[in-house]
């Protein structure tokens, strides 16, 4: 991933907008648990004996998980494999004991450093105990509500087996409780070696008021475990204060954990520090909470997620304290984490800039940079905080790190943006959740959970799947009705379809897709140039329920926005540049919107002069193909002025039919009166392959200019393609010479020379007729270079071309031409 960090502000807007916020600023005191401590280690509730059902699992074939060097600080730290088995196996052995039932199961996976074991819960109906035993004979306890989940997985036990008693108050049946998968760690979560350069919680930084506010802010720290899809993870998180105290509100990144089945697994670490500066031995008073954790709140846009822990935290934990108000240019800033799942390090530096603009993600971000300490992989997650009345304030959560230009980030190297998520905007989304001041008055839910379990129709009329709607959906006035809100709508496809949404309202609105388990999927910022800088996303969604969030990208900001919704239905797109390799000298330039292809053929006609024709309404047919009428034109000369679009004449000539086999290989049939010719074609690739999706926007943004191009309503009968490929632009111009005939010219190596300019010599091209059989491939001979060709694009939409053709000078403004609700938007690939 890239980071683009803006350091240009505008004094008296940013002045403005740090006023607007202080007056909702807040902030948090830490407080300490009031948890009792148990006055006993855990114990099996009978003496361990042979376990009822056992499952063995020889090594994992390369299964090796993603190391530390490898996976980096940007993304959590993989550490296990999830394998799970064949078919589930049953717990089916309820023996009683005090107070209820047990049965007892032995699982293993042979090499493992630890394991943990999913028991799914198909019959239980009221909450059960857990217990877990590995190598060490350490007893770890889970408590599980049915109620909150229908599977489990036990706490990590160190070593390859795993001993687990399920107890029960009442005795269940058979297959109630079941084994479908164990989780193999090959890499331990605790034994981890972080860089030499961190420092140890241990340590002193030298100041009393930083050493005092540590060991406060160390017991709010835990490190994390956690199962996400196939793998097994580790990242940091922080106890954070609220309204709601001892509600354990827990606070991580998005990247780490961002739904509730990963929430669910989470098991923390409290209290995993060194016993000692300069002593690496783990302090043996380390706590491992389990039972898991509520999502309650999660944002890709600011890489920050918000957790209830399902169990009170530790005795001797400390709830942290936060403040909401945006950091300061050069202020002191403090990190505690476990990188590489180590003991807890810190870190510390000064805050640099909080307009860090991550790739992918739409929010704005917080810089840092550290002087001392380090993080790495594991550290994911872990709080930045700032120092106030002698305690640390959390202000955000860890994304990740940058590499600076000249070198990576490492203990040799610690010039790098430190990249944190930023609490002054994401506290006001989780405000509600936090506090008694419960829900200001809304229009639409602030999260895709609220809206997966209802069955009530919705109230926005989106009950309906969207592809089976024929026209654009469109819901006015939707409000961002309070600071932080976020609105979330339920959408639905039947069929796999193209789907689009914006706003097209004066707010600056930020877009999220979210799959059926509110994950985002696809986000959006700025859909074209220019103001109003509304959101807008089109993407390919299979069939089922998806979520579409709408925020302002302001952390202040509130307002009316316009939201429109449609879906399209459409094939891969097949705008290009296509031709038959044997037959140099003809091509066929597609472009293709919605269901319907523009076509622009370039030949020669009987004498070998430059003929083109057009199919400007090639519709899909029942077969796949696309049908349309085949039209020669004829015209003003090219360099006519004023252009006079009411002289172009159009004659049908026959009809064209391009239907395709695969993305790159088709047949083109035609005629031209009694004339029939049929051509294998494929894609031309002269500077990269490329592929071209769909997008319902003017496509402003784009930085690939392949498409059709005119200059407007106003001279309409003349056009340019454009085959933009790595730093390479193949454009054909299609106009008229001095007496009106249909003439193309061909830049074939219009070569990037600037920023959005591309240049490159003109020819016009003589070859055999267009239906020549065979056709004689044409050679540098039939090419005569007749002048110059330019091209300046001010956005991805519109440009200025300039060219020349024996000494005559043409200068015309150009845009996209667009005849469909979504069109092409082309990319280049490797």
């Amino acid at each position: 991933m890239k980071i683009m960090i803006s350091r240009a502000f505008a004094a008296v807007a940013g002045a403005l907008t740090m006023m607007a916020f202080a007056a909702s600023a807040a902030e948090m005191p830490s407080r300490a648990a009031i948890t009792a401590k148990s006055a006993s280690p855990v114990q099996f509730k009978a003496s361990f004996a042979a376990a009822s059902t056992t499952v063995a699992l020889a090594a994992p074939v390369a299964e090796k998980s993603v190391s530390a060097a490898t996976s980096g600080a940007n993304q959590p730290l993989r550490i296990g494999s999830v394998r799970a088995l064949p078919k589930a196996a049953a717990l089916e052995k309820w023996m009683p004991v005090e107070d209820g039932f047990v049965t007892r199961a032995m699982a293993s996976s042979e090499g493992a450093m630890g394991i943990r074991v999913r028991l799914d819960l198909s019959g239980v109906t009221a909450p059960i105990e857990v217990r877990a035993q590995g190598s060490d004979g350490r007893v770890e306890l889970m408590r599980v509500d049915p109620a909150q989940r229908t599977e489990a997985w036990t706490p990590w036990t160190d070593g390859s087996e795993q001993a687990i008693e399920v107890f029960s108050t009442s005795p269940l049946d058979a297959g109630a409780v079941r084994i479908g998968a164990v989780v193999h760690f090959d890499e331990s979560p605790f034994a981890k070696a972080a860089a030499s350069c961190t420092i140890s919680t241990s340590c002193s930084t030298n100041d009393l008021s930083l050493d005092a506010a540590m060991a406060e802010r160390k017991k709010s720290t835990a490190k994390m475990t956690f199962v996400d899809g196939s793998g097994a993870f580790l990242c940091t998180g922080t106890l954070i204060n609220t309204e709601r105290f001892p509600s354990p509100f827990f606070m991580t990144a998005h990247h780490c954990i961002d739904n509730q089945q990963a929430a669910a697994s989470l098991t923390t670490l409290w209290f995993y520090e060194d016993l000692s500066c300069g002593n690496s031995l783990p302090n043996p008073a380390a706590e491992q909470l389990t039972g898991g954790a509520e999502l309650v709140m999660t944002n890709y846009n600011l890489d920050a997620t918000l957790l209830k822990l399902n169990d009170l935290p530790p005795a001797g934990a400390v709830y942290s304290g936060w403040n909401n108000a945006r950091l300061t240019a050069s202020m002191p800033v403090f990190s505690i984490s476990h990188p590489t799942g180590a003991t807890s390090r810190w870190a510390s530096g000064t805050f640099q800039d909080d307009d860090g603009r991550w790739e992918g993600a739409v929010q704005q971000f917080n810089v840092v940079r550290f002087n001392r300490g380090f993080i790495e992989g594991g550290s994911s997650g872990s709080g930045l905080y700032t120092l106030s009345g002698g305690s640390f304030q959390f202000r955000g959560t860890l994304l990740g790190h940058v590499d600076s230009a000249s070198s990576p980030y490492s203990c040799t190297n610690l010039n790098a943006d430190l990249v944190y998520g930023r609490f002054d905007i994401f506290e006001p989304q989780i405000r509600q959740y936090i506090t008694f001041a419960g829900q200001a008055a809304d229009d639409a839910p602030n999260r895709a959970r609220d809206l997966f379990l209802s069955v009530v129709p919705d109230p926005n009329g989106l009950d309906r799947p969207l592809n089976e709607r024929s026209d654009t959906v469109r819901l006015d006035n939707r409000r961002i009705d309070y600071v932080g809100d976020i609105d979330v709508y339920r959408i639905r496809v039947s069929a796999t379809a193209w789907v689009s949404a914006w706003d097209e309202s004066g707010q600056d609105t930020i877009g999220m897709i979210l799959d059926s388990r509110g994950v985002p999927i696809a986000a959006n910022d700025d859909w074209q140039v220019g103001e109003p800088y509304n959101f807008g996303i089109t993407y390919l969604l299979t069939p089922g329920t998806y979520y579409l969030q709408v925020a302002h990208f302001e952390a202040t900001g509130t307002g009316t926005y316009n939201l429109r919704l449609r879906a399209d239905t459409v094939d891969t797109n097949y705008t290009a540049l296509w031709w038959n390799a044997n037959e140099s000298g003809w091509g066929l330039n597609i472009s293709h919107q919605g269901n319907t292809l523009f076509g622009t053929l370039y030949t020669y006609d009987a004498n070998g002069n430059p003929a083109w024709y057009s199919m400007s309404s090639g519709a899909k047919q029942a077969d796949g193909s696309y049908l349309g009428e085949l039209v020669t034109s004829s015209g003003p000369g090219f360099s006519s002025t004023p252009w006079n679009p009411n002289a172009v004449t159009r004659t049908v000539v026959g009809n064209m039919r391009v239907s395709f086999t695969d993305p790159g290989h088709g047949t083109l049939t035609y005629n031209v009166g009694p004339a029939q010719v049929t051509k294998t074609i494929t894609k031309i690739d002269f500077g990269g392959a490329q592929e071209c999706s769909w997008d319902a926007s003017n496509r402003s943004r784009s930085n690939n200019f392949t498409d059709l191009w005119w200059g407007g309503i106003a001279e309409s009968g003349w056009g340019v393609n454009l085959a933009h490929q790595g730093g390479i632009i193949f454009a054909t111009l299609f106009t008229y010479d001095a007496s009106g005939q249909p003439r193309w010219f061909v830049m074939s190596a219009g070569r990037e020379t600037g920023d959005a300019t591309f240049s490159g010599a003109l020819y016009r091209t003589r070859g055999p007729a267009f239906n020549a059989v065979p056709f004689t491939p044409i050679t540098a001979a039939d090419n005569t270079e007749v002048g110059t060709m330019t091209f300046n694009f001010t956005d991805g939409d519109t440009g200025t071309m300039t060219y020349t053709v024996n000494g005559v000078q043409v200068v015309k403004n150009i845009k996209r031409f667009e005849f469909g609700t979504v069109k092409p938007l082309c990319t280049q690939f490797q």
